[in-house]
């Protein structure tokens, strides 16, 4: 049986920075979505339309989905395979604290747990999403904004990398 130490022990560190590269990718192509009509001077010409605005940010907000949903999938794929590569996924009884070199007191069964790993990955690109979607706001330019958000995911990936855990595997462990 394939212990799982790429998930948790020795390639952590590939883990969060892959994170980090999918999370940075987001960030610039949010940058594109919610930057480039307000340093183009289009948006008050937009907004003054009638339901201009409304008809923006729910197109706008639809194409950042989209974009999350995009690079959450490149960025998971590889996890996905490596799963897979597991006995297909394995069958339905096994539990997850038979795969990991972690002390785990959970019984859920290794399909639950993939499950879950994929939700809260999910989730931790869909955080990224918010948090760049409320720096392009506020701040109105790309450029600042993307180098705002690097540098806040940079305290989180240093913060992961000195925990030695992986994103999905601390939201895991708050469940």
């Amino acid at each position: 049986m394939k212990k799982l130490t790429w998930i948790y022990g020795e390639n952590v560190t590939h883990e969060v920075l892959t994170w980090y590269v999918g999370a940075v990718l987001l960030l610039f192509l949010l940058g594109g979505i919610y930057g480039a009509g307000e340093e183009s001077n289009l948006i008050p010409l937009i907004r003054s339309t009638r339901r201009g605005r409304e008809v923006l940010e729910r197109s706008k907000d639809l194409a950042a989905i989209i974009c999350v949903v995009f690079v959450y999938l490149v960025m998971a794929a590889p996890l996905f395979l490596k799963l897979q590569n597991i006995d297909g996924f394995a069958t339905a009884g096994q539990k997850m604290c038979n795969l990991v070199n972690w002390n785990c007191e959970s019984s859920i069964t290794l399909g639950w747990y993939e499950t879950f790993v994929f939700v809260l990955k999910f989730g931790s690109f869909l955080a990224v999403g918010i948090l760049g979607r409320t720096l392009y706001k506020k701040l109105k330019q790309r450029i600042p904004a993307l180098l705002m958000g690097s540098g806040i995911l940079i305290i989180v990936v240093l913060l992961l990398l000195y925990f030695k855990r992986s994103s999905h595997m601390i939201l895991l462990n708050m469940i």
